[in-house]
């Protein structure tokens, strides 16, 4: 099973640069509650690098996922597929929103596995 953590951001640079600043200019305006969930402002949270050793997790920016798979409605997502490619399950935007730790998030993706 593969699962896919789709951030609200696309993966060039110059938005790489925008969303950094705006996560430390203005946390709370910041539009992608995965990557505050996952990341600090520079890197990967320690708990959500145990979480990935736990599970076959792949990070994907809109502009990635959309050259692969369907343009969704919103983001962020997180879609669970089996072994060939089927989506099985999915988190979507506004359960995305009210996680608060990786902790929690961990929950949710145990009740769906």
């Amino acid at each position: 099973m593969e699962i896919q953590f789709v951030y609200n951001a696309k993966g060039n640079v110059a938005s790489s640069i925008f969303d950094l600043a705006h996560k430390i200019i203005s946390p709370e305006t910041y539009q992608c509650n995965l990557c505050k969930i996952t990341h600090g402002a520079f890197t990967e949270t320690k708990k959500f690098k145990e979480l990935k050793q736990k599970y076959n997790i792949t990070l994907w920016h809109i502009d990635e996922y959309e050259a692969k798979y369907k343009k969704e409605t919103s983001y962020p997502i997180i879609i669970l597929r089996n072994q060939s490619g089927e989506e099985i399950n999915r988190i979507d935007t506004k359960t995305i929103k009210n996680i608060r730790t990786v902790e929690e998030l961990e929950i949710i993706l145990n009740e769906m596995i």
